[in-house]
């Protein structure tokens, strides 16, 4: 497949601190990069804590078992590196997706369905923003996850998994999807952190709590099976076939 062009545009300093997490040093298996540092080879080549694949899917109806579910979803692309994530990130944004789809951004091996063995026993924080806003939560969301900058509110054995943007007629759904569903006062340390410090630059409206065992569809036979893509090097952009038939959905957001 064609690789992804440069970034279409340069990305203020400030982005730099959600690459600097108030985490110990001993965390980190590699050193972190600053995303808006020059693209040199160096830079190319430093890695994240964790390899990262953005998926696609659109609901069209109801009717669907997990299983069908999974055979409509589509991995875009992955990355493993600061300059793999700004390479990419412009390839396909929530802004250009068509009503009732969705983008997804999962740390790798991680299906952004309830069922994942890394999900079952977690949920997702939902929120909701306009439109004309979604671009730029979605990039600052983005950045914070890779970044690891969750790590100080997480109890240890939790994670962020991903993060979903799923279109709608009037707003864009978002989830935060963790590894772990706690009780109510250790999950809210998650959502405050988003709500104050990651995006305190956006208004945050009405938000809940949904542990992914809790939908009266959680579907506990799930066998997750390989996702469909094209064989591609880390960091290139793999566009779904025009000829791709992605199968209904109704395993939605409540």
């Amino acid at each position: 497949s064609a690789p992804c062009p440069a970034p279409a545009h340069s990305y203020p300093s400030r982005y730099s601190a959600f690459f600097v997490p108030a985490v110990p040093s001993t965390h980190y298996t590699h050193r972190m990069a600053d995303p808006t540092a020059p693209e040199t080879q160096e830079n190319q080549d430093l890695p994240l804590q964790h390899k990262w694949s953005f998926w696609y899917d659109r609901y069209q109806g109801p009717g669907q078992s997990a299983d069908q579910y999974q055979q409509g979803q589509m991995v875009l692309y992955d990355f493993d590196t600061v300059f793999g994530f700004w390479q990419c990130f412009d390839a396909k944004l929530p802004s250009s997706l068509e009503v009732k789809a969705s983008l997804h951004l999962m740390k790798e091996g991680i299906r952004p369905v309830w069922e994942d063995p890394e999900n079952e026993h977690g949920g997702f924080w939902v929120l909701r923003f306009p439109k004309d806003k979604i671009e730029a939560v979605w990039r600052d969301l983005c950045l914070a996850v890779i970044g690891e900058n969750f790590y100080s509110v997480l109890r240890p054995g939790d994670a962020i998994n991903g993060i979903t943007a799923s279109i709608r007629r009037t707003d864009v759904v978002v989830q935060i999807w963790n590894k772990l569903a706690e009780e109510e006062p250790e999950q809210k340390r998650i959502i405050s952190h988003v709500v104050a410090v990651i995006l305190k630059e956006y208004t945050v409206g009405d938000f809940f709590y949904k542990p992914c065992q809790g939908h009266d569809s959680f579907d506990s036979n799930f066998t997750p099976k390989e996702a469909a893509k094209s064989t591609s090097s880390t960091g290139s952009y793999r566009p779904p076939s025009k000829e791709s038939n992605f199968s209904a959905f109704n395993r939605r957001i409540s």
